[in-house]
């Protein structure tokens, strides 16, 4: 989870349901591809941003540590549910 540190400071918690594998299928430049391992990647949810209690469903993010272009074109699972309580 990116970003838990500042929901906890606007008083939530985060409690995931992991998902173990994302699938993920990238376009770019075959010399850019070449050098991206599956180890360089990082597929995460940002929960900094969520203001409501209850389940929400957050968007998984790619990084894939390149500043070279890149494009998704498959993300599976797109979509992360997360419970979020409230802290006190």
């Amino acid at each position: 989870h990116y970003g838990a540190d500042r929901a906890a400071a606007n008083g939530f918690g985060i409690q995931g349901y992991p998902v173990t594998n994302v699938q993920i299928t990238l376009r770019g430049r075959q010399q850019v591809l070449a050098d991206i391992t599956a180890g360089r990647i990082s597929a995460y949810i940002d929960v900094s941003e969520v203001a409501r209690t209850g389940p929400v469903q957050l968007p998984v993010n790619i990084d894939t540590n390149t500043l070279l272009y890149t494009k998704t074109e498959l993300l599976f699972p797109a979509t992360v549910t997360v419970n979020i309580f409230g802290q006190e």
